[in-house]
């Protein structure tokens, strides 16, 4: 019984850290660091009119030049409107950034687990 436990536990941990996780998180980011993240997608902005733009779920991206404008964020609100907004009238905005997880931080809970259960196996044995 004890053995078949080790052994189910020892597979689940082996699926975990074979398939891992992954996610996005939002960082708020002032304008002056959206240049720094061309590759950044950019979910919202916040103007300086206090104004909150919506992008859809593509996002929006920075552009240094974008037909003959400077510094601008193009993209696409959630209506389905077209926009490009000038980086100089943005105060803020919200740039989504893909996290892989490779489960790394599951370590310590994984051996406490595994030792409870060596040490259950041990005590049932004697």
């Amino acid at each position: 019984m004890f053995r078949r436990l080790v052994v189910a536990a020892f597979f689940s941990l082996l699926i975990h850290f074979a398939i891992g996780c992954a996610g996005s998180t939002k960082t708020l980011v002032s304008k002056d660091s959206v240049p720094q993240l061309p590759e950044a997608k950019i979910t919202q902005v916040t103007l300086t009119n206090r104004e909150v733009v919506q992008f859809d779920r593509d996002g929006a991206h920075y552009y240094e030049r974008y037909k003959n404008k400077k510094r601008v964020i193009v993209g696409r609100i959630k209506t389905g409107e077209n926009v490009v907004i000038a980086l100089n009238e943005v105060r803020k905005a919200y740039i989504e950034k893909n996290v892989a997880d490779d489960g790394s931080a599951a370590v310590f809970p994984t051996f406490l687990i595994v030792g409870l259960v060596v040490a259950a196996v041990m005590n049932g044995s004697q």
